[in-house]
């Protein structure tokens, strides 16, 4: 879940301006019917994550690394596709999403509502 977590910071785009980063041109592909740029994030200790980005929107609609799936068992490669990008708070963030490990759905989901905040109460991460 570390892993897991971990790639799923780096899918914010936050990360990969930070030292310990490097980024690489990826192929270009399709998503949805779209073409998408991709760029590979690498950074020791972590698996390799590859990005892909709709050419005319530039918003994220791709994932995709190897990490360890607790419910298969083993290593599998991980992808996250995003769609029906919508505006809130003043930035465009993907409401719906499917996760496929070696190729199979794994979660599908949609979002109807995201609130931004500015920062957490401690007390919710505290330990019960």
């Amino acid at each position: 879940a570390d892993v897991q977590n971990k790639l799923a910071w780096a899918g914010t785009l936050l990360p990969l301006k930070t030292e310990g980063y490097k980024l690489a041109v990826a192929e270009s592909i399709k998503v949805n019917g779209k073409e998408a740029s991709g760029i590979k994030a690498s950074k020791e200790g972590l698996p390799d994550v590859t990005l892909w980005f709709d050419v005319d929107t530039n918003l994220l609609v791709k994932t995709k690394a190897k990490m360890y799936s607790r419910e298969k068992g083993k290593e599998v490669e991980q992808e996250s596709v995003y769609s029906d990008h919508k505006e809130f708070d003043g930035g465009k963030m993907p409401t719906k999403y499917v996760v496929t490990q070696d190729g199979e759905k794994f979660v599908e989901g949609e979002m109807s509502d995201v609130k931004l905040v500015d920062k957490l109460d401690d007390k919710l991460f505290a330990k019960p």
